[in-house]
């Protein structure tokens, strides 16, 4: 096998004799094409090469792979070797440099990301702990993982977190939910922290207060008069019977919204006239959870039943079952809480009143029952509070006949003002 010198281009390296295997450049010193073998089913390939002296004339000797035939020209090839010469004329060993950048490369594909680390914190810490880890999939998937899942943990830092994951929460207008992924992501990146996965948490220092901003505690209660109007315009906004339901509900039971759309009928045993919430479906701390009992009365019935009858031909174990679901069969699954909300969102601006959510349909109807004079530990009791201070370790008393004689009276001024129920 023997080597030539030729100015090497395409035309020529296209009609090279077998017997000739490298083929020294003659307008470029160093760089030469080494070929390849013969082959009966396609064309003989080449690589372009760069030989180099590093150091002088007792310096090291490199040899640079430009690049192979199949994606480099002889003339791409001629430019990148000198473009390499010249960054050696200036110092620069292109071999090494190249080496390092690769040994960076690879080191990086393996350093771990927040993708990684959302994993990490969901099966390690969420699922065994959490009491709702469901809620934190979905703040993860819906605002974070699109947002910063695929950026190495050694790359985050303060600035790019506020502006990619968390700014645009807030330019969306959810303020709230922007100081909730807030703290969902210091809690994420302690863990990491605890795990190995990161140095330091690039949202220490941060406050709420330059994210979202302060949150004050809400206030709206809805007076009878717009609770009669509300109602009255729900079914003319297309507003579904199940919301509209699960929103009577709201006033009439005090529960959260979750509390109502999680029911099953197994919950609810009319003979007792008792709704069991169960100590799942409960806010409270881990660890800590109770159920919850709920007197029935004529009101609350009314609707349990107008929904079973509604609803019977899903056979479904749920009170409110989902109809739209498009992974699973109508009735499989309880209807989304979020639906409850979002029915309300999207016709706020119809019902010409002061804005209200779900939530506060809970907050109207532990007012309503103060100014009925019910006592206020009996409200706490109707709305699952905790006692404070003493009387949450010496009062375990469950208030039950109250509650019923409060729910009761409760049911009848609304009925007798706004007409919510037929009885």
């Amino acid at each position: 096998m023997t080597s030539v010198k030729m100015k090497i281009t395409d035309s020529l390296l296209k009609q090279v004799p077998e017997e000739i295997s490298r083929i020294n450049d003659t307008e470029l010193s160093g760089f030469y094409a080494q070929m390849g073998k013969t082959s009966d089913y396609e064309a003989r390939k080449h690589t372009f090469y760069l030989y180099y002296r590093f150091g002088g004339r007792d310096g090291i000797q490199r040899r640079y792979s430009i690049g192979k035939s199949n994606v480099l020209t002889a003339t791409d090839a001629r430019k990148e070797a000198i473009r390499l010469k010249a960054k050696i004329s200036l110092g620069e060993d292109v071999y090494i440099s190249r080496k390092e950048n690769r040994s960076a490369i690879k080191k990086s594909k393996l350093e771990p990301d927040v993708n990684q680390l959302s994993d990490e914190f969901m099966n390690i810490y969420v699922r065994p702990h959490r009491k709702r880890p469901d809620e934190v999939a979905r703040m993860l998937s819906a605002d974070i993982i699109p947002a910063i899942g695929s950026i190495k943990l050694n790359k985050l830092n303060r600035r790019l977190v506020i502006s990619k994951a968390l700014d645009p929460i807030v330019a969306r207008g959810s303020k709230v939910q922007a100081n909730k992924t807030l703290s969902l992501l210091k809690q994420m990146f302690d863990f990491g922290i605890q795990r190995g996965l990161l140095e330091h948490n690039p949202l220490t220092g941060t406050k709420r207060m330059v994210i979202g901003g302060k949150e004050t505690a809400r206030s709206r209660n809805l007076s009878l008069d717009e609770i009669k109007l509300v109602f009255l315009k729900l079914p003319t906004l297309g507003v579904s019977h199940q919301v509209i339901t699960i929103l009577k509900l709201l006033l009439f039971t005090a529960c959260r919204v979750n509390e109502i759309t999680s029911a099953k009928w197994q919950d609810i045993d009319f003979e007792k006239q008792e709704w069991t919430i169960p100590k799942e479906n409960v806010k409270s701390k881990k660890g800590a959870e109770k159920e919850h009992k709920i007197p029935l009365n004529d009101s609350i019935n009314s609707l349990l039943y107008e929904a079973k009858n509604a609803y019977a031909y899903l056979n479904s174990e749920f009170v409110f079952p989902s109809l739209t679901c498009t992974t699973v069969a109508p009735g499989t699954k309880p209807i989304d809480k979020r639906s409850v909300a979002r029915a309300i969102n999207r016709n706020i601006d119809n019902f010409g009143i002061e804005a209200f959510t779900p939530h506060d349909l809970r907050r109207t109807a532990a007012t309503l029952l103060g100014k009925l004079s019910v006592d206020p530990i009996v409200i706490e009791k109707v709305l699952n509070h905790e006692l404070v201070g003493v009387m949450a370790i010496y009062n375990q008393y469950k208030y039950m006949e109250k509650r019923a004689v409060a729910l009761k009276k409760l049911a009848e001024l609304i009925n007798d003002r706004c007409q919510l129920v037929v009885l």
